[in-house]
């Protein structure tokens, strides 16, 4: 979806309106307040990505779940050594799908010659 598109104009409000109002609704605790806006926020961030690109959903959970879990394992940690590790491993899997599904062709390109073997 674009910034610039109609369907952004009148959905970007219901989705303010929802982020910010729907959560007072169904829980009086502040801190549950917030936590079921951000349940909100990506539940609609994954259907609008899912109405663009549906076939790449399954990877944005993935990576979400990566990133997720790196976080939980970063909080339980307490020597600063062994977060560097995991910070380092958690953006190294986070970002492998990029690597893979935007710069493979890339990279075959430049490995294998395309005029066949003639540069």
């Amino acid at each position: 979806m674009i910034f610039n598109s109609f369907q952004f104009l009148w959905l970007f409000p219901l989705i303010f309106i929802g982020y910010y109002f729907l959560p007072c609704l169904f829980t009086k605790s502040r801190e549950r307040q917030s936590k079921v806006a951000n349940i909100l926020l990506l539940l609609i961030s994954y259907a609008v990505y899912a109405q663009h690109a549906p076939r790449f959903t399954l990877v944005l959970l993935g990576v979400t779940a990566v990133t997720y879990l790196t976080a939980l394992l970063i909080e339980r940690r307490q020597a600063y050594g062994q977060k560097k590790y995991i910070i380092f491993s958690g953006a190294l899997l986070a970002l492998l799908p990029l690597l893979v599904f935007k710069y493979t062709g890339f990279i075959c390109g430049m490995l294998i010659p395309v005029n066949g073997g003639v540069i």
